[in-house]
């Protein structure tokens, strides 16, 4: 399978899943840098889906700051992600993660989760990850 196509389809499913994913992975396992089972949140992240495949589409709420809301294509195209700060840089992996600001026509956030040696966390983003140009 080509990388690209790979992420591609992994972070589409992220942005999927984002809503609930929260809510059924600390109801199904610990959190936070709490203990797990990396089996598990395969479980939780299919029975999710397939409750969600069950109803209707409902969307999130866009809640950006103003300055962001408002940004326009040359004042988006400023920021940049640091690369000296992305998830698993000096893993050897073959990949790492690298990230966008909500902006501009990216305004939905979505949720990050991690599993690292049995570790399940939420990846909180901050504005030391990028350059605001």
């Amino acid at each position: 399978m080509k990388r690209r196509a790979f992420l591609t389809t992994g972070l589409a499913a992220l942005t999927t899943v984002r809503a609930g994913l929260a809510a059924s992975v600390s109801e199904a396992t610990t959190f936070d840098n709490n203990p797990a089972d990396a089996s598990d949140i395969g479980k939780v992240v299919r029975e999710y889906a397939k409750k969600l495949s069950e109803r209707a589409f409902d969307p999130p709420v866009e809640q950006l700051p103003t300055a962001l809301a408002t940004m326009a294509y040359d004042e988006y195209r400023d920021l940049r992600f640091r690369p000296e700060r992305a998830v698993w840089r000096n893993e050897d992996l073959g990949f790492q993660l690298q990230f966008f600001v909500s902006a501009y026509i990216y305004r939905l956030p979505v949720d990050i989760f991690l599993v690292e040696d049995s570790f399940v966390r939420k990846f909180e983003a901050n504005s030391s990850l990028f350059d605001f140009g």
